[in-house]
């Protein structure tokens, strides 16, 4: 029992001390970042104060487990998949994966760029290392563990399918009114975004920076652009996303850009470099840990369940059949109670209700500004009095007003609903309308 646990242990603890120090990493990035906006006399989320909270390694700890029971519940599950399932031909094919990693290593290697796949390399070679070295190599075994993954599988995909992003809002009702659901609730809103900032590209982000190296005059063309982020100006070129070499007859030379871009290409150009700067890899992997990381391992430990409850059957060739008709029966029940509770109605709009009720009610229109006030302030909910703040900028009227009272929002939660609520009502940080 110890030795098929271990692997999972070590491989989790792999994975949750890699995306510790990628938000440690990125969290110091956004500090430095926010500083030199801040020296510019700018607004951005999020400010140094709060950013200073999260550039530790306690908070990078705390929002690395998002990545852990997310993404590396996937690649923990997918390492042990491969080992189970190549261990039923010929022992070398186990090596496969490895031989993968170390192509896709030497190609982050070669690459101006390959971070990314150094880092997804070692990522998965390090748990499917452990798999490797610490399952039992027993042909039986593999067959085994090659039914219990059908198995895992009849279970997971009716629930799959079942599954909405209503369920989201469902699953966090039902946390809030846990006993300790406030303070998870609390827990992971604060690491949330900080978790988010890795898998985002450029066009998911309120602001990209830019430093003007070797340049006097900036065009106002390229500041303003019509759906694309606001482009700010930061005085370090290591803070800097674009790095603007210098203006000739009104066309820009960026760093990265291999010919000057001119007032009409801008839009196309700027789009492009969008997408090239995009993780769209890693953000799939993370959108798939979130769907099958937890799950898939739920699922395989509900299908080796079965198995072994099985066994017990009077006839031993009557194993298989039961367990596959149990874990296809279980996913069918399982999906008819998930379309269920689809159809509960949201929760009402409460101001002195249960969590989920105050979070309704934050952001209801229905809501008093003295309601609103009150749960901006005093609520423990994080949730709640982030949108209570978003609610009171729509309905101000001159956002500016409350620039400063965002500004001093004590958690990056808050303070990027109020942000984003300040430009929804048309505001700028650069003090210019585009």
């Amino acid at each position: 029992m110890f030795q098929r646990i271990m692997p999972w242990l070590l491989g989790l603890l792999w994975s949750h001390l890699w995306a510790a120090w990628v938000l440690h990493r990125t969290a110091a990035e956004q500090r430095e970042r926010a500083l030199d906006l801040a020296a510019s006399g700018l607004f951005s989320v999020p400010t140094p104060p709060a950013v200073a909270a999260l550039a530790t390694w306690p908070a990078a700890m705390t929002g690395a487990l998002a990545f852990t029971f997310t993404l590396g519940l996937l690649i923990c599950a997918v390492a042990r998949a491969g080992v189970d399932l190549l261990a039923v031909g010929h022992r070398l094919l186990r090596f496969l994966p490895l031989l993968a990693c170390a192509i896709a290593l030497l190609i982050g290697l070669t690459l101006p760029h390959g971070g990314i796949w150094i880092g997804l390399a070692l990522l998965f070679a390090i748990p499917y290392g452990l798999f490797l070295a610490l399952s039992p190599r027993r042909h039986s075994v593999a067959a085994r563990a090659a039914l219990c993954w059908l198995c895992a599988a009849l279970v997971l995909v009716p629930v799959v399918w079942s599954a909405s992003p209503d369920h989201l809002r469902t699953a966090r009702t039902a946390i809030v009114g846990l006993p300790a659901g406030e303070a998870l609730v609390n827990a992971y809103y604060r690491s949330a975004l900080l978790a988010a900032e890795p898998i985002k590209g450029p066009h998911q982000r309120f602001h990209v920076t830019y430093s003007a190296l070797g340049a006097t005059h900036i065009p106002d063309w390229i500041r303003c652009k019509p759906g694309t982020p606001l482009l700010l100006p930061v005085a370090d070129p290591a803070n800097a996303d674009l790095r603007v070499l210098g203006v000739i007859d009104d066309a820009v030379h960026l760093e990265g850009f291999p010919e000057p871009v001119e007032a009409d290409a801008w839009g196309e150009r700027f789009a492009a470099w969008m997408a090239a700067n995009d993780p769209v890899v890693l953000r799939a992997l993370v959108a798939l840990g979130v769907i099958g990381g937890l799950p898939l391992v739920l699922a395989l430990a509900v299908a080796s369940g079965v198995y072994r409850i099985a066994g017990r059957a009077p006839r031993r060739q009557w194993r298989v059949p039961i367990t596959v008709m149990a874990c296809a029966g279980l996913g069918g029940v399982c999906a008819v109670l998930i379309l269920a509770v689809a159809e509960r109605a949201p929760p009402e709009p409460v101001v002195d209700g249960h969590g989920a009720e105050r979070i309704a009610a934050a952001s209801a229109r229905s809501t008093s500004l003295r309601d609103l006030e009150r749960l901006a302030s005093d609520d423990e909910l994080l949730p709640v009095r982030a949108h209570a703040l978003a609610e009171q900028v729509r309905r101000a009227r001159t956002p500016a007003e409350w620039v400063d009272p965002v500004r001093a929002a004590t958690t990056w939660y808050e303070q990027w609903h109020g942000y984003n609520a300040l430009l929804a009502r048309g505001w700028d940080p650069r003090g210019q309308v585009c």
